[in-house]
């Protein structure tokens, strides 16, 4: 399954197209909040004032003791984490994109996906045993977010046990003011009901999280949040190059237009809307009564 990390990595190859950023690795652990990062190889090329990035620990490099292959740095910088790190960790230098930046970007457009303009969602359920005495069903504390109901499925007595019989649109209501849903038509006591819901898509915490089974992304939806953080990075780019006031991203004109890194963030645009398009018509056509409840 593809993790977060697996998504850093395609929005970073996207915009970029390729891997080149310079790299050390670390000749000792490095605890929670180090202010000190001693490296396995030679610290050339890095200097004050310089960033260094390791999974989702950005810092800022204040002192280099080259004799000791020791960096002395600023933990947590751009609000990063500053988790320990275990001996022979990667360290980015200077990193044209930090993967705390990308992690953080990446957690915007999922949670986007959710929002009525684009209308995809993440599909979860819960089973509870049918009672005649009542026909409320509460909705369980891992859907208190649903945004709304997708199909109410029955196993009938009778039926084989892998056959799940779903409920017309009309016998279901649900009531977010009551926390309930409720079957309006008669069912039998003791059967097995299934409510398959949508909700908004979860935040990833970790690059190790997974994106189908923690945040609810079906796999057909996997290529689209790297779509749109590439063309956020892209944007970003044409900014820096310009900035009227410090020019941190120069160009010659005869390499790299102006304009060119916006047209790049458009393309990237463009297929991300028409991904989106295209998982949204597959899911109205795989839940074609999910907006009649």
């Amino acid at each position: 399954m593809p993790l977060m990390l697996d998504l850093v990595a395609d929005a970073r190859r996207m915009a970029y197209g390729s891997m080149s950023d310079q790299l050390n690795f670390l000749a000792e652990e490095a605890p929670l909040g180090a202010a000190e990062l001693k490296m396995s190889m030679d610290p050339n090329g890095i200097t004050p004032g310089m960033v260094l990035s390791s999974g989702l620990n950005v810092y800022y490099v204040v002192a280099v003791v080259a004799a000791e292959k020791k960096i002395v740095v600023y933990p947590t910088y751009d609000n990063s984490k500053s988790d320990a790190l275990p001996v022979g960790s990667p360290i980015m230098i200077r990193p044209r994109a930090t993967d705390w930046a990308l992690f953080n970007d990446l957690n915007t457009v999922i949670r986007s996906l959710s929002s009525s303009t684009h209308g995809l969602y993440r599909a979860g359920s819960w089973t509870t045993t049918s009672a005649v005495s009542w026909d409320t069903y509460p909705i369980p504390a891992d859907a208190q977010d649903m945004t709304n109901l997708i199909r109410v499925s029955v196993k009938r007595p009778g039926y084989s046990d892998d056959v799940w019989v779903e409920l017309p649109p009309n016998s279901v209501k649900w009531q977010p003011e009551h926390n309930v849903v409720r079957i309006t038509s008669y069912q039998t006591s003791g059967f097995d009901v299934r409510f398959d819901y949508k909700a908004p898509f979860k935040q990833a915490t970790a690059l190790t999280d997974d994106v189908v089974t923690d945040l609810g992304l079906a796999e057909t939806m996997v290529d689209i949040p790297p779509l749109g953080a590439a063309s956020n990075l892209m944007r970003t780019t044409e900014s820096r190059r310009s900035n009227i006031h410090a020019q941190g991203d120069p160009r010659r004109p005869d390499e790299v237009p102006s304009g060119a890194n916006t047209d790049a963030a458009r393309s990237f645009e463009r297929e991300f809307k028409r991904r989106v398009s295209d998982e949204y018509v597959r899911l109205v056509n795989r839940n074609p009564w999910v907006r009649q409840l």
